[in-house]
């Protein structure tokens, strides 16, 4: 089986790298999704101490709220996971339907998509800010760009 890491390095060199690291600045790494036919990234998924040469590697495993049984799940009314009657959709992570009952009178949820980190865990790269009714789906398709800054 092929090695499909992927990863970001970054060399500093000049006197900015100095100025950064004694204002501590860090470097900030965030992934993106697509998301209502949008490319978004809306959290910082990675911070490490400056250095003169910096990487970051991930591989592209992804999980939706900590689950990869996926192309399609259901969330059902005690906002566990099931197996979905849904259509899947090819590279996305898919809520077929949110059955939750919550205790919010909505009944809405909001969904978290992150890369495995290890053999079991996972980061978070996005939590959608929209929230997500009962009877409704959701679609996530994550994207192999990073952002980055100090």
């Amino acid at each position: 089986m092929a090695d499909n890491t992927r990863s970001l390095t970054i060399k500093n060199a000049g006197p900015n790298i100095s100025a950064f690291f004694n204002s501590k600045y860090n470097l900030q790494v965030a992934k993106s999704l697509i998301t209502n036919n949008q490319l978004t990234y809306n959290m910082v998924w990675q911070s490490h101490v400056l250095a003169l040469n910096m990487n970051v590697e991930w591989k592209p495993v992804y999980g939706l709220d900590w689950t990869t049984e996926v192309p399609v799940l259901d969330l059902d009314a005690m906002g566990m996971w099931e197996q979905s009657t849904a259509i899947p959709k090819l590279r996305y992570l898919k809520v077929g339907k949110n059955k939750a009952q919550t205790d919010t009178g909505t009944n809405s949820v909001q969904f978290m998509v992150g890369v495995q980190e290890a053999r079991y865990g996972f980061s978070p790269i996005f939590v959608d800010p929209a929230e997500t009714g009962k009877g409704m789906t959701a679609l996530y398709q994550p994207q192999e760009k990073v952002q980055w800054w100090y």
